[in-house]
């Protein structure tokens, strides 16, 4: 006679299923993914309940025409496919259990496997899961005072202090509170990849060889603070920072910015997140092997919470698939998310005493999205517009707030020094003394028309046109020289003294030209210019602007730690002062040649009259040797056109 539990079985695969994925699942999470840790709701029902319902109902279907066994180990290895997927990444804790598990799987299948050792499995289990470290960011014994630098690209005051008073963004406020904090001025043009090297290197374009977008590695011509630190003996694990592909390989970890000509990371396996970054670009599929096997290592590495609202932004893009109004800003969101946990992740495992976290949705969606959040700038934005994307700005400095609080919360800030910085503000382009004005300088046009086509570089910062050279030494100069001359040069046709371009003082060190317009002076779409000796309609030099958020030049810079002075308003500090200021918190000797000074009023006097700042008539340590790796420039233009920076054309 057949014991009841075997009847039960028999005729209800569904509940078998559910018996043999509960404690499987558990125990394969406990083992490989200990980072999915808390919140407690959201993975367990991850983890748990979604799965155990599914398997359940699987198991219901499957019953129906196959055998009971069979149909509950079919339910069990569709519902567990993902889990051991991830378990077996590359950036799982420990990817051989990911087969340890697939190999146990068929032994909680047998019908005689003891069932009081599959529920002590899954107590113990779930005891694991939800008491285990998440793993301490800090080594014993640090080699510098440690240092988190967290970068919110594009955050200013204007938009986080009415936040604050709403309640809205509680870890800005702490280190508000707790901290010190104030406005720190970038430098026009402030393209990003020069203002980020300004602050690493604390000093000039012209003298740190970083010009623009088009820059790279190989074009840094010195030291950054993390140099100083390496050479010190320090582990250096930077996530997101500009012009660092390919990464360097010392202690420590490297995942280069979205300028990145290529997916080489340190470690290798957290290549991963820049594959997904690039999904969907170029006819990238979200559907693949690759795919799948990247989108499993990030669920090894992400927070429960995080995980399942990556999924919500996930379904959300779908649903909206045929609208990028609607899909990007969850897509920005999710990278971010995804950005966080690997460094969280990465500094567990390596514990390097100085690390640099940037996130970028504030930029990006400001620059998409402004008409919606500011929409009396604007003209013609639509009520039911309005309604889906009027909180999508504010939902990126949120999101950037609940992070920053994950590495709040993961630190002990008595014993290191956290950063906080921006590179600059951001505003509606209305604001930046154009009026309405919608157009800009269209770059491509530009370059056919003064035969230069193929050698000029550009990128965009307001509707400032920044234009740079493709030609070596002499002969880029050169061309540029004849460039800015034929720009101030244009006059409207028939009224010569009508001079429609703005252009800065070229010089050879600068490397650039940098020209801005007058609208009042073109006249309206129909009228004509002279220009290198041709004549050409406005119309064909001048393309719509997309964007409807721009830079302006006011961001933010903020210290808290131990010396640091608390509840301080500091004062206007430079991006030029960010790199003395974190070789100072970390006791390094700031170099004379840097052209900021240390932001002497973060700190308490009696901490300051202990730790003087020590100058010295050195440089900052060279960065060790570029790599010789393939990249394909294709990756940074891609995002470049994504961003608006740069001409479809070009």
């Amino acid at each position: 006679m057949e014991s009841t539990s075997n009847l039960l079985a028999t005729r209800n695969p569904g509940s078998e299923a559910a018996r043999l994925l509960v404690p499987g699942l558990l125990i394969l999470a406990a083992l490989c993914m200990p980072a999915l840790l808390r919140p407690v709701f959201p993975a367990l029902c991850l983890l748990v309940l979604v799965p155990g319902g599914l398997a359940w109902a699987l198991g219901k279907g499957f019953g129906r025409v196959l055998p009971a066994g069979l149909a509950a180990g079919l339910a069990v290895l569709a519902m567990g496919a993902p889990f051991f997927g991830a378990a077996a990444s590359e950036m799982s804790r420990a990817p051989w259990l990911g087969l340890v598990a697939l190999l146990l799987l068929p032994l909680l299948a047998l019908r005689g496997f003891p069932r009081s050792l599959a529920r002590v499995g899954a107590m113990l289990a779930m005891v694991a899961f939800v008491w285990a470290p998440r793993g301490d960011l800090l080594g014993d014994q640090p080699a510098v005072p440690p240092l988190f630098v967290f970068g919110i690209d594009a955050a200013a005051e204007d938009q986080i202090n009415p936040m604050i008073a709403d309640g809205e963004l509680p870890h800005l406020q702490r280190v508000i509170e707790e901290g010190a904090f104030g406005t720190m001025v970038s430098e026009d043009p402030s393209i990003s990849p020069r203002v980020w090297t300004i602050m690493a290197t604390g000093q000039s374009p012209e003298i740190n060889g970083i010009l623009d977008f088009e820059s790279d590695r190989r074009s840094l011509q010195v030291g950054r603070f993390w140099d100083a630190a390496a050479e010190s003996g320090a582990g250096v694990g930077l996530m997101e920072w500009h012009i660092t592909w390919p990464p360097d390989l010392r202690p420590g970890f490297g995942v280069p910015g979205w300028l990145a000509r290529g997916f080489d990371t340190l470690p290798t396996g957290a290549a991963f997140l820049k594959r997904l970054e690039r999904l969907g670009k170029s006819g990238d599929s979200f559907v693949g092997l690759q795919a799948l096997s990247d989108a499993l290592a990030a669920a090894a590495v992400s927070s429960a919470d995080n995980l399942w609202r990556n999924l919500q932004d996930g379904l959300g893009v779908l649903q909206h698939r045929g609208s990028r109004e609607d899909t990007y800003w969850r897509i920005k969101l999710i990278q971010a998310r995804l950005q966080t946990d690997l460094y969280l992740e990465l500094m567990a495992r390596e514990q390097p005493e100085v690390s640099a976290l940037v996130l970028y949705p504030v930029d990006a969606l400001g620059h998409a999205y402004w008409r919606w959040h500011e929409p009396d700038q604007f003209e013609h934005v639509k009520e039911e517009s309005l309604a889906l994307r009027s909180e999508v700005i504010k939902e990126a400095y949120r999101e950037s707030d609940r992070l920053l609080g994950r590495v709040l919360e993961r630190v002990d800030w008595g014993q290191a020094t956290l950063a906080l910085c921006s590179d600059h503000g951001m505003e509606a382009v209305t604001r930046g003394g154009h009026g309405k004005t919608t157009g800009r300088i269209h770059a491509a046009a530009l370059a056919r028309i003064l035969g230069v086509e193929g050698s000029l570089r550009s990128a965009v910062a307001g509707k400032r046109l920044i234009l740079s050279s493709g030609l070596p030494g002499e002969e880029g100069v050169e061309m540029l020289a004849m460039v800015h001359g034929a720009l101030t040069e244009a006059f409207v046709t028939g009224t010569p003294d009508k001079r429609p371009f703005e252009l800065d003082a070229f010089s050879a060190e600068s490397g650039t030209v940098i020209v801005d317009y007058r609208p009042s002076v073109l006249g309206n779409l129909e009228a004509t210019l002279e220009l290198g000796g041709q004549t050409v309609a406005v119309k064909d030099l001048f393309r719509k602007e997309q964007r409807s958020g721009d830079h302006h030049l006011d961001g933010i810079v903020g210290f808290l730690g131990p010396g640091i002075a608390q509840g301080v308003t500091l004062e206007t500090s430079s991006i030029y002062d960010f790199a003395p200021t974190v070789l100072h918190l970390m006791g390094l000797e700031v170099p004379r040649v840097l052209a900021g000074r240390v932001m002497e009023d973060a700190f308490q006097k009696d901490w300051l009259d202990t730790h003087p700042v020590q100058l010295t008539d050195e440089a900052l340590p060279l960065p060790p040797q570029v790599r010789d790796v393939v990249g394909d420039a294709n990756l940074m233009m891609q995002n470049l056109e994504e961003m608006g920076y740069l001409d479809k054309d070009h």
